[in-house]
């Protein structure tokens, strides 16, 4: 009997025991793996990026890899940062800085990314995300107006607004901040984000639009704690039966590095053919002519700053592009740039000042995400400083 149980012994050990060196390694590469994945984080390609950022930084904490931006939807200006925030990380697609918020007098309940003002001010720029600028603050087209040209300056952009919140900011502290030149820049969601903010305030009723980005997955169960098994999950063994919005870009090759787009089926419209934007359109209108009644009435001046989609600026270079992409995409700007004409209003479109510079060299846009780099924002401050020189717009510091 003690054979047996001594045969039947060495038999499982010599079945189990490779099944568990088998298990522990593979035990050990998925450890090993999960560690680099954190580790090598920067060196994932940005889809990736984007699909694993909710998951834990580490177990013991809900912090996630990528801390989202504290956006905060506000019914009077769509979205706002708080004031206060300190060096806050942002991690989008190639775009890497930190920003520091402050408020602009106690009680205000937005965060402004600007320095210890200098009074008396020169100017005030208003915008969404490409005027509180994707990059490091020194970077900022902005602060390169202060930093490079002598101008004392407030940055007001905030990110996630279009011109109805922006307005909105401008009505609360133009009159006491008395700069005299108002630089409002200008993107083409700015007409969709007039229709959102209407929604958000009940001043209009649904309307048909171009879709939104698709949500990303967010993980769920041991998902949250481990971004290989998130991976595994959304590649192979779950796959989302719905297209992610970082699918819907292609990479092409333009001077040496490889540039992401948006493909023709890209979400973000912003042709007028849709009844929300061209809803936005008509609120758009109002919102940029009570914003020169305000300056005018103030005694300042205003100048506006078109920037325009990354598509646009490399058109040259995407040759398999339908023609029709590139005309929808650009409805909002010449819409603007008709309203500028019309109304005799200060107005700089920067679309042919980036064309000409892609084509000589420079990068303009970051190569993943879709803002201006450091590379576009100085140039938009050389511009921008060149037309207030040229149209003396305010006395030179």
């Amino acid at each position: 009997m003690t054979d047996i149980k001594e045969k039947k012994a060495n038999y499982l050990v010599r079945i189990l025991g490779p099944l568990f060196i088998i298990i522990f390694t593979l035990l050990c590469m998925f450890f090993a793996i999960e560690v680099y994945i954190r580790i090598g984080f920067d060196t994932l390609p940005a889809g990736v990026q984007g699909d694993i950022q909710a998951v834990r930084r580490v177990p013991w904490s809900e912090e996630r890899i990528i801390r989202p931006i504290p956006f905060l939807a506000d019914r009077n200006y769509q979205a706002r940062l708080e004031p206060n925030l300190q060096d806050f990380p942002v991690r989008w697609k190639d775009a890497r800085f930190r920003f520091t918020t402050r408020e602009l007098w106690e009680g205000h309940p937005v965060g402004l990314r600007t320095d210890e003002i200098r009074w008396p001010l020169d100017l005030a720029a208003f915008g969404d995300s490409f005027t509180f600028c994707w990059t490091d603050v020194e970077d900022c087209w902005v602060q390169k107006l202060q930093n490079d040209y002598g101008y004392s300056v407030l940055n007001a952009g905030q990110p996630g607004t279009g011109s109805g919140g922006q307005l909105q900011l401008m009505k609360e502290i133009l009159e006491p901040i008395q700069a005299p030149l108002v630089i409002w820049q200008w993107y083409g969601n700015d007409l969709q984000d007039d229709y959102v903010l209407a929604t958000f305030r009940g001043e209009t009723t649904e309307l048909p639009g171009p879709p939104g980005p698709i949500p990303a997955v967010e993980p769920k169960g041991f998902e949250r704690y481990s971004a290989l098994y998130f991976m595994l999950q959304l590649y192979i063994l779950n796959p989302p039966q719905v297209q992610k919005p970082y699918l819907e870009y292609i990479d092409v090759e333009i001077q040496g590095r490889k540039v992401s787009f948006a493909t023709d089926e890209y979400t973000h419209s912003f042709s007028l053919s849709w009844p929300s934007v061209a809803y936005g359109w008509e609120r758009h209108v109002q919102h940029h002519e009570e914003a020169a009644a305000l300056v005018d009435e103030l005694g300042a001046e205003l100048l506006l700053v078109l920037i325009p989609t990354k598509e646009e600026a490399f058109q040259a270079y995407l040759d398999d592009y339908r023609p029709e992409f590139f005309e929808e995409a650009a409805e909002g700007r010449k819409a603007m740039i008709a309203l500028c004409e019309e109304r005799k209003w200060h107005c700089i479109d920067m679309l042919p000042i980036f064309q000409e510079a892609i084509h000589d060299g420079e990068t303009v846009y970051y190569a993943g995400d879709f803002h201006l780099n450091a590379s576009g924002n100085a140039i938009v401050a050389q511009v921008v400083h060149d037309y207030i020189v040229e149209h003396n717009l305010i006395h030179q510091p």
